[in-house]
């Protein structure tokens, strides 16, 4: 399934996109764009993420919260059983 979309676009941008890109091609080279941009941006959320959760494992200023997720994860191992 595909959507239309209504996009605002630098003129410059535009015209210079038009003029290298085949009016066939250019959804296709618009969603590749779209897909390598999603990828950078969840790489970088992810590794954001993964920052996060080795400080609050291992910075003794989150003790608490890992005490707080310990009980958490042995209530949820209880009901596994």
């Amino acid at each position: 399934m595909t959507k239309r979309v209504l996009f605002s676009l630098n003129d410059e941008i535009f015209e210079r996109f038009r003029s290298l890109v085949p009016d066939r091609e250019r959804s296709k080279a618009i969603e590749n764009f779209m897909l390598s941009e999603i990828a950078r941006l969840e790489n970088r959320r992810d590794a954001r993420i993964e920052k996060l959760a080795k400080l609050v494992e291992t910075d003794e200023r989150y003790s608490d919260v890992r005490g707080v997720s310990e009980d958490v994860n042995a209530i949820a191992g209880e009901g596994l059983l």
